[in-house]
Parts: C-alpha cells; structure tokens; sequence
C-alpha cells in the first residue's frame, strides 16, 4: 500500500499538471486512479483542486476508507445538491479522465456540475502514473526478489 508520502507528492505532481492546463481541478472516478493517489479502492469519487488539499467523497465503505486512504479528507459523497458547492470557485474547468468514463457517469457529473467545462486529462494521468518514484521502484524490485524465491 502506498504511503502518505507517496500519495502526496502523486496529488502535487497533478495539481501542478493542473494549473499548466489553468484547469480548476480534477474530478477522479476509476478505481484504478482513486486508489494511485488515496490508497484505498473503495466506491468514491475523488476531488482535487489544482491548489489546496484534495476530498475522497466515500459511497461505500467510509470507514474502511477513512482507515486506508492516505489523504486527510475522507468524507460521505455529498448529496446532489451540495456536490457543486464542495468544489467551490475551482470548477470552471475541470479534468476528467474521458478514457475510462462511461457516458453514463459523465452524465451524471454534467447535470451535477451544470456550466462546468469538463476537459480529458487521460493522457495527464497515464503520463504521471508512467513515471515511477524511488519508492515505486524499490517495491517493484521487492516484488521481483519474492517472486524469484518462489
């Protein structure tokens, strides 16, 4: 599992991506992502601003989230009504993943977030997730060593 650390410099490494496409912040749903920059894969949706602290919004599994996510704000996913207001003056712009989004979802969001501009930051995120830290790379390497003493 990641760690703290990990996951921090992971979310500063997007949100300095996200103010060079002057984009207000990024709005993650795909398992896979949410669990690259929080460390848990429970059903949620993450939000990160471009500057300030980034928000998983929990639908299953709170606590469990709360006792595996690497991030500070872990809180219920909000009602439909108070889901606009959560990302506040930063959602002008906002990066999706169009990649993995299904059309129903992206639906969703767009009635949730009317007269947000949703912008595919696929390549963003496949390219961050490309680059692999030192720690990435010595658990890569621990992994290796296991699975060569099997």
């Amino acid at each position: 599992m990641a760690t703290k650390q990990e996951c921090s410099e992971r979310i500063a490494r997007l949100q300095n991506k996200l103010k060079q496409q002057q984009l207000g912040g990024a709005l993650l749903i795909y398992a896979i992502d949410i669990y690259y920059f929080t460390g848990t894969r429970q059903n949620s949706s993450l939000w990160v601003p471009a500057s300030g602290d980034a928000v998983l919004l929990v639908r299953k599994s709170l606590s469990r989230a709360q006792a595996e996510a690497c991030i500070d704000d872990v809180r219920p996913f909000p009602r439909s009504k108070d889901f606009a207001p959560l990302l506040g003056d930063c959602a002008g712009k906002v990066g999706i993943t169009f990649d993995v989004m299904p059309v129903q979802q992206y639906n969703y969001y767009a009635k949730l977030l009317p007269g947000v501009e949703f912008v595919d930051i696929s390549a963003i995120n496949r390219d961050l997730r490309s680059m692999k830290s030192p720690w990435e790379i010595e658990r890569m390497r621990h992994a290796g060593d296991q699975l060569c003493g099997v």
